[in-house]
């Protein structure tokens, strides 16, 4: 059958990267990863995702808007502010698609 093709002239490249980022190992904002992105020229646009990715169900209680309302991740949350803070590049970011 007839399949799409994607390609990429020699003059082009690519300006936006997305990555998944989940909270279930309290992944963390890797400053060495973006920069060797951004040497390319390449802006991250990262989904963070407030749950466990390897539980593989869509519903988890342990993520609910109730639960990070209440600050039970706020401790993680400002360490994954601080280390975009830091990186002081521009970088998107999706939460919770």
């Amino acid at each position: 059958g007839n399949s799409p093709h994607v390609k990429i002239l020699p003059q082009e490249h690519p300006t936006l990267t997305l990555l998944f980022l989940d909270w279930g190992n309290k992944n963390i904002f890797s400053s060495q990863n973006m920069y060797t992105i951004s040497t390319l020229g390449i802006i991250p646009v990262i989904t963070w995702e407030p749950w466990d990715a390897k539980l593989h169900n869509s519903y988890q209680a342990d993520y609910t808007p109730k639960r990070i309302a209440n600050g039970v991740y706020d401790d993680y949350i400002r360490q994954f502010a601080r280390a975009i803070a830091i990186y002081s590049k521009p970088v998107f970011l999706r939460f919770a698609h």
